[in-house]
């Protein structure tokens, strides 16, 4: 079950906050008229490993959802400016769940080596794109020479008459490779939905476990406001 609040709350200058929490009983015993239902925060390494998984399938999904929007708008065109964007923003959810940060869970491609749906080409292929080329320019997909203007004839005296440049920005990403990658995002979101699925379970008996033993619970607020001052500091959790 997804719950939200009946209206989205803004924050700072305008964002649209749309938090939701999301749940599944396990134990399905009956639930009493005027019984209340609240959220309970567990900072286990267990549970904090199971809100990862999350936010990882979160990541899976926009990267997914971005490349699929793209190939609705054909060819891969550096002037398409939706388009660039999509595959630019795809790419880089797709990296952040394989990159350092301050998640306790980290994908890894041999995690997936049992795994003949996971496309160790394609991954690396998009993990470069993101490298290389979305987030520093290194690679030839962007191209930029100064030139001068040249007048004149074959058979006569040349003359500059101008400087300019020769300029050429590319995706590096083809429709077949962009095809690809979905096929790829959606098996591996796939495979990490299961793992999360297994992991609910041993989850909820390890609360239930501390729980018995001294009865103590903290509610935890649907609604936090990140402060936009500290965007650059790093999260704590």
């Amino acid at each position: 079950m997804t719950s939200t609040p009946d209206e989205a709350a803004f924050a700072g200058d305008g964002e649209l906050l749309t938090p939701q929490w999301s749940y599944k009983f396990l134990d399905c015993s009956q639930i009493d008229a005027g019984e209340m239902i609240a959220p309970a925060r567990l900072d286990s390494e267990l549970a904090r490993r199971f809100a990862a998984l999350h936010l990882v399938v979160d990541d899976l999904s926009f990267a997914l959802d971005c490349l699929t929007e793209a190939d609705k708008l054909g060819v891969p065109s550096s002037t398409n400016l939706v388009l660039r964007s999509l595959i630019f923003s795809g790419a880089v959810a797709y990296a952040r769940c394989f990159k350092d940060g301050v998640r306790p869970v980290r994908l890894s491609p041999e995690d997936f080596e049992a795994s003949a749906a996971f496309d160790k080409e394609v991954h690396a292929y998009v993990i470069a794109l993101r490298d290389k080329h979305v987030a520093h320019s290194v690679n030839e997909f962007e191209r930029c020479v100064t030139t001068a203007v040249m007048v004149g004839r074959p058979d006569t005296r040349w003359d500059g008459r101008g400087i300019g440049v020769i300029f050429q920005k590319s995706l590096g990403m083809s429709r077949r490779l962009l095809r690809g990658a979905m096929v790829h995002i959606k098996s591996l979101k796939g495979h990490v939905i299961a793992d999360l699925e297994a992991l609910r379970p041993q989850v909820f008996e390890e609360f239930r476990a501390s729980f018995r033993e001294d009865g103590r619970w903290k509610m935890v607020p649907i609604l936090t406001v990140a402060d936009p001052k500290k965007v650059a500091d790093r999260r704590r959790d």
